[in-house]
């Protein structure tokens, strides 16, 4: 019977694919002003809940390329400058879900899932600033993180609060109305709101919540 194991994949483009890389070393010290001399930069898969036999399918067929790519099960970080990325929990993860879709095709049974990231390894003796402004400038705040590589876990722990509901908003004078505009750094104007609050009064008839103020557009007729 199969194992059913967790693992950490690297996959590295081989010399001579290594297009990315080089972009990324010119990028980074051309913008940043470095003197990065060697920049590798990896692809990242944590495999969980996966049988041994069809992870070993997988390298070659799935997560690699044979003739571009080379594929570790572990790296030497030691003495090495390096981050890691990974999506933000509740993220998609498109490279992730390609490669789950792909494990279905080859075993229609498996329930393995995949997460991915991105490993950055530069040689350079690179200060603690210098490191801080590289991450800066890799790392997509809105969308990722900085990735914590002592760690092979599949949770995602998003924390999902409730979502406000004004519940005086329908009742507030045009002077709460407009401080209340201000309080929120709300991009719109006093009458913007004003009309919101009688579209809340008049057809919803109800108060309102956060959501409907910063994403969800004005009926077109109240325009």
């Amino acid at each position: 019977m199969n194992k059913i194991i967790n693992a950490r994949l690297f996959v590295e483009k081989k010399v001579g694919f290594q297009v990315e890389a080089h972009d990324l070393l010119d990028d980074l010290n051309h913008n940043l002003e470095l003197k990065i001399k060697n920049l590798r930069l990896i692809n990242l898969y944590d495999v969980f809940g996966i049988e041994e036999s069809l992870l070993e399918k997988a390298k070659k067929s799935i997560f690699s390329e044979p003739v571009t790519d080379e594929v570790f099960s572990n790296i030497d970080l030691t003495g090495l400058c390096y981050f890691a990325i990974e999506f933000l929990p509740g993220q998609f993860d498109q490279r992730a879900d390609s490669a789950m879709q792909c494990l279905s095709l080859l075993d229609p049974k498996t329930t393995a899932s995949v997460k991915s990231g991105r490993l950055i390894i530069m040689d350079a003796e690179l200060s603690a600033a210098e490191m801080q402004k590289i991450k800066k400038h890799c790392i997509n705040e809105v969308e990722a993180r900085e990735k914590n590589m002592a760690v092979l876990d599949a949770s995602e722990n998003v924390n999902i609060i409730d979502v406000p509901i004004f519940d005086n908003f329908n009742n507030l004078s045009d002077k709460e109305l407009d401080k209340f505009r201000q309080d929120l750094s709300l991009a719109m104007s006093f009458e913007d709101i004003l009309c919101i609050q009688n579209y809340f009064k008049n057809e919803e008839k109800r108060n309102q919540n956060v959501g409907y103020l910063l994403e969800r557009p004005l009926p077109t007729y109240y325009f």
